[in-house]
């Protein structure tokens, strides 16, 4: 009796413009909604990326910098103490 009753509504529903309108519309904001995340989240991706690699940049340069400090191949500027918490200019 249910199948019977699934079978009938199915066939009315079929029957009727509006569903397919309905369905191919819900299917369309779907996939659209699908490319919209994705790209997001790719964008996302790469700007994390690209900070990652501006920060491992920098701290190679630091280190660098410290280097050459401790070799004594650079100096501080004169008035440079390690309480200022910025960075010197060619440090930065």
């Amino acid at each position: 009796m249910l199948t019977q009753v699934i079978k009938h509504e199915w066939r009315n529903l079929s029957a009727d413009k509006t569903l397919w309108f309905i369905v191919g519309l819900l299917s369309l904001l779907i996939s659209y909604g699908l490319y919209s995340g994705l790209s997001w989240v790719h964008f996302q991706w790469r700007t994390v990326r690209a900070v990652h690699e501006h920060d491992e940049e920098k701290v190679a340069r630091v280190r660098d910098h410290l280097a050459q400090l401790e070799q004594g191949r650079l100096h501080l500027p004169l008035f440079w103490t390690p309480a200022n918490r910025a960075l010197p200019v060619g440090l930065t």
